[in-house]
């Protein structure tokens, strides 16, 4: 169904103030030369209750008042960029639904190549770090950094493909591209508030048949800090983990080929 734009771009942001501007300015820059004013940028402020300083609602507020075909959607339910994401869908009217992250980490030629890929009937594009092709830039005192942030993802990913049907190498990269058709199946499966939301996205299009694309990225790793928390939330990965298989058994995600 026809919601009127071609393309949302959603970005959850939490404590990010500071790389937020930047971020919206180069995304809205790329989406108008590709899609002229057929778009709209949901930004989706989701401050921890106990973060009395996180300057992002601010900020993402003086953006919209700023530019053309910005929004703001304030998460305030249950914390979590899963729940931000399905807080800002629910307001959103594109044909296309693109994600990425408030620092931009990845190239936004990933969307350009996507939107070819959904141009073509692909419904859901992820981009994936482990390619061979894909590039990561990083200054050489972060190197340690990324290659601990590597080993860990190889090692969850591989315990996620013993667990679950899913057979990509990366399910966590923070740059994806769908259909709303697609978007809707998955935000309508979703339960995970977290960190995990993304498993359930890669079972709802394996379950329900959705044609599927990875894409190799750039990434730019500038900064040392992260949102994502796996080894100090260890028992909550795993209850989740686990609940997230569970569910696929009891065919949650659809039919169960």
């Amino acid at each position: 169904m026809t919601q009127g734009l071609a393309v949302t771009l959603l970005i959850p942001a939490k404590s990010s103030g500071h790389s937020l501007e930047n971020a919206v300015n180069e995304a809205h820059r790329f989406l108008h030369e590709r899609f002229a004013d057929s778009f709209e940028i949901i930004l989706i402020p989701n401050p921890s209750p106990s973060d009395g300083h996180d300057d992002s609602p601010a900020v993402a507020e003086a953006l919209a008042g700023r530019l053309p075909n910005v929004r703001v959607c304030t998460h305030e339910g249950t914390p979590g960029k899963g729940a931000a994401l399905r807080s800002g869908f629910a307001q959103s009217r594109g044909d296309w639904l693109f994600f990425t992250d408030a620092d931009l980490p990845y190239d936004l030629d990933f969307f350009e190549r996507a939107s070819q890929e959904l141009s073509n009937g692909v419904e859901f594009v992820t981009g994936n770090r482990r390619m061979p092709i894909s590039q990561f830039d990083i200054p050489v005192r972060l190197l340690p950094l990324a290659y601990r942030r590597h080993r860990l993802g190889v090692l969850f990913n591989r315990f996620v493909r013993l667990l679950m049907p899913i057979a990509t190498t990366d399910t966590q990269a923070g740059a994806k591209a769908m259909s709303r058709r697609m978007a809707e199946a998955a935000f309508g499966n979703q339960t995970c508030p977290g960190f995990f939301f993304d498993l359930e996205f890669f079972l709802t299009a394996h379950r329900r048949g959705f044609r599927q694309k990875e894409l190799s990225v750039t990434l730019y790793l500038n900064s040392e800090k992260s949102t994502v928390r796996v080894l100090r939330e260890s028992a909550l990965a795993v209850y989740w983990l686990l609940r997230i298989f569970w569910q696929d058994r009891r065919r949650a995600y659809g039919a169960v080929p």
